[in-house]
């Protein structure tokens, strides 16, 4: 709804000034944290810093404007919910998160959006919405002098006195194993196994990103899984597993997902069962240490190629 219309611009208009100027915009909300990207040639920084400081300080969230998005992420939910991999990764999450936010999808569901009144949004706006809750991060051919100023111009005179409250989140409570199954008449079944993950300050966070390369993540090497699972078995096209990926201000999860044929599900599964025991009596061999960790090297590298690549390595520097 930020985008949708700010006291100076319309929705309209601000869409033609996005296509004017070139820009790329785009917005993610998560649990714990909202975020603005902005794409851009360095020539129209000032203009995409005017319309990026509209969208956050000025904006009126247009009663007819909420009723379209609304309907739209309510179809969107509609659609989402005959694809059985979504619906399992939803009551995955349900049972391992319980009544922790983490459960729910962040766009809600068709009740909670049906319910959401333009009231509500500017309530959450007035409250979490502050000059003293943002960070700008900015990548790309400005001097940082130069940037200074421009964004002193657009975000300098904004102030209030907002008393920020602290995000408590109450810790996911640890749930005993079971088992839940959804009927869905497709031809696959879509599996996820796990448990409660760990928070991006983990003292254990890059111990666990070699186990994830080694035992489910295929970025660059052959995992365990991927190998016993998909190549030697045949039982799959796609297995992944992770840990350290959900990991954030919140604790993430330990998942492993795979699809299969009905018929080999109870295989499958055993054979999941039989790679993590063996990881955990057997350990890991030093080859497959070594090879993990040239893979994160190579893969830090890249963090520094494109300016898009920069700025998330500086957005996860400045949040954890």
């Amino acid at each position: 709804m930020l985008r949708e219309g700010t006291r100076k611009y319309s929705s309209e208009k601000f869409s033609e000034y996005l296509e004017y100027y070139g820009i790329d915009l785009s917005m993610v909300t998560f649990v714990s944290i909202s975020s603005i990207d902005l794409n851009l040639l360095s020539k129209n920084i000032n203009k995409s810093l005017e319309l990026m400081g509209q969208m956050i300080k000025e904006p009126i969230f247009e009663k007819n404007k909420l009723e379209l998005q609304k309907k739209i992420l309510i179809n969107e939910l509609k659609q989402l919910q005959e694809l059985p991999s979504f619906r399992a990764k939803r009551k995955f999450y349900e049972i391992i998160y319980g009544e922790h936010p983490r459960s729910r999808l962040v766009i809600g569901n068709e009740k909670s959006l049906r319910e959401l009144k333009r009231e509500d949004i500017i309530d959450f706006y007035n409250k979490y919405y502050s000059h003293k809750n943002i960070k700008i991060l900015v990548v790309g051919d400005i001097e940082e002098k130069e940037l200074r100023m421009m964004l002193n111009e657009q975000f300098g005179g904004w102030t209030d006195n907002k008393e920020i409250p602290p995000l408590k989140l109450k810790e996911p409570d640890f749930v005993e194993s079971q088992i839940q199954t959804i009927p869905m008449d497709k031809e696959q079944v879509h599996i996820y196994m796990g448990h409660i993950g760990i928070k991006r300050e983990d003292k254990d966070y890059y111990k666990l990103l070699l186990f994830d390369l080694i035992f489910g993540q295929s970025d660059g090497i052959v995992s365990r899984l991927n190998k016993r699972i998909r190549e030697q078995e045949g039982l799959t096209y796609f297995i992944t597993s992770g840990i350290t990926d959900t990991a954030g201000l919140t604790p993430g999860v330990f998942y492993i997902y795979t699809f299969t044929h009905p018929a080999n599900t109870n295989r499958i599964i055993g054979l999941i069962k039989e790679e993590l025991n063996k990881i955990i009596e057997e350990g890991i061999s030093e080859v497959e240490l070594l090879n993990a960790k040239r893979t994160i090297e190579g893969a830090f590298s890249m963090q520094f190629e494109t300016n898009y690549n920069y700025l998330s390595y500086l957005t996860r520097c400045l949040l954890y």
